[in-house]
């Protein structure tokens, strides 16, 4: 007997990415989310690549930010929906610059 297909939706795979992302040690790190939409999967043959658009604030180390959020997306989208996930990229398109109260 054949049990069929199981599709889960791209919107999933976003929410589950973004949770993760939320979960990070790096999560106070970062502005997030810049204008528009900030994550966005595509699937290259039977797996997926996720890129992320975010926004770091001021002094944070971008490539040890970057790759945990990297690793934690990767293993909780594909522990979650059993698909395997190529590649995660990380976009820096921003940079939160807050002002003390002091400046302010």
């Amino acid at each position: 007997m054949e049990n069929g297909k199981i599709k889960i939706a791209s919107d999933v795979i976003l929410i589950i990415a973004d949770l993760a992302i939320s979960e990070t040690n790096a999560s106070d790190m970062i502005a997030r989310k810049a204008k528009g939409k900030s994550l966005n999967v595509a699937y290259d043959g039977d797996d997926l690549v996720i890129s992320v658009d975010l926004s770091v604030k001021y002094g944070v180390k971008i490539p040890q930010v970057s790759e945990e959020i990297q690793k934690k997306v990767k293993t909780s989208v594909e522990n979650m929906t059993g698909l395997k996930v190529k590649e995660v990229n990380v976009n820096v398109i921003g940079m939160n610059i807050e002002k003390t109260a002091k400046e302010a």
